[in-house]
């Protein structure tokens, strides 16, 4: 079952270089962590989400496109960004193949925090080595 998550504005900068990272490279992998562990029990994380589901991405209060999950990771040691350096905690985390992203014309949808099943579609407009879809403002 599908998902979608909000990026926070304060890492849409390093969501936009993870991206220009995958493309200098020709390939690589986005991650999103969805759930962390307490007490050695996960907690949070979308049961439901499986291999082939699509993780969908609200930016700036718009779907903005969705990347195919290719693994779900349960790790009992933190992960480290590529492009960042960050340490993140130790959870569970979907991989993504960064050529399965999708640009979709944007579509309003108010930011939240966390993850929400997410069963909608939108037209797509573009692929991972396309720009970013302008959001169109009517008058």
């Amino acid at each position: 079952m599908d998902v979608i998550v909000t990026t926070p504005r304060m890492l849409m900068k390093e969501s936009a270089q993870e991206a220009a990272d995958c493309i200098a490279v020709g390939g690589g992998s986005y991650f999103r962590q969805f759930g962390y562990l307490r007490d050695g029990k996960l907690v949070g994380w979308p049961k439901n989400l499986d291999l082939g589901d699509r993780v969908w991405y609200v930016e700036d209060s718009y779907v903005r496109g969705y990347a195919i999950v290719d693994d779900i990771m349960l790790t009992s040691s933190p992960r480290i960004c590529d492009t960042t350096g960050k340490s993140y905690p130790a959870g569970c985390y979907v991989q993504m193949r960064a050529d399965s992203w999708k640009w979709v014309k944007p579509v309003k949808y108010k930011g939240f925090r966390g993850w929400r099943y997410h069963n909608q579609s939108s037209k797509v407009i573009g692929n991972w080595l396309d720009s970013k879809p302008v959001v169109e403002i009517s008058v």
